[in-house]
């Protein structure tokens, strides 16, 4: 089929400006929301490491590169991080971001103390708070006052009693986590 001078071969579909078909174009969304995301899935990919993960300090987060840095006294698991884990993170971020993405450590004591706590010491300052309000509701209760007049002798500590999930409830959820 030939086309005439005045006639143009039709254009070939331009090419859609997004990323190639079958990957998403990368998730960048409000660093700490799309960091804690990111940290769930390496959990997901190795709990061990998503732990690990979890005690970093997020730095800076950018298309194809995740800044960390650590605590001093977190020697362990910036070694989880940056040595043993760091392939296994590294691919399980990568996944998530749908593009490559590096670990970079950042070792800097500007970059550590410029980054927001980690969520292990998120977790840390929640779980003191809470025992400080738990102290404070045990001193001041009725019931506690009066034993203490009847009885003498002061409160020397406080204790939270955790629920410890049971053998039984903990195959459930990982047999949920397998649907």
């Amino acid at each position: 089929m030939g086309f005439s001078q005045e006639e143009e071969p039709p254009l070939p579909p331009s090419p859609s400006p997004g990323p190639p078909p079958g990957q998403g174009a990368p998730k960048i969304q409000p660093p700490t929301q799309n960091w804690a995301a990111a940290v769930s899935a390496v959990s997901k990919a190795s709990s061990r490491y998503g732990t690990a993960l979890g005690h970093a300090r997020l730095v800076q987060l950018q298309p194809g590169r995740v800044h960390l840095a650590f605590a001093p006294q977190a020697g362990f698991h910036k070694n989880s991080v940056f040595n043993s884990g760091k392939e296994t993170i590294e691919k399980a971020l990568s996944e998530f971001f749908n593009c490559p993405t590096l670990l970079v450590e950042d070792n800097t004591p500007q970059a550590y103390n410029q980054a927001k706590p980690s969520f292990a010491e998120q977790q840390e300052k929640l779980r003191e708070s809470n025992h400080r309000q738990l102290e404070t509701k045990a001193h001041a209760h009725p019931k506690i006052q009066s034993a203490l007049s009847i009885l003498g002798g002061h409160i020397e500590s406080v204790r939270a009693i955790e629920a410890i999930p049971t053998p039984l409830t903990f195959l459930e959820d990982e047999d949920n986590d397998n649907d």
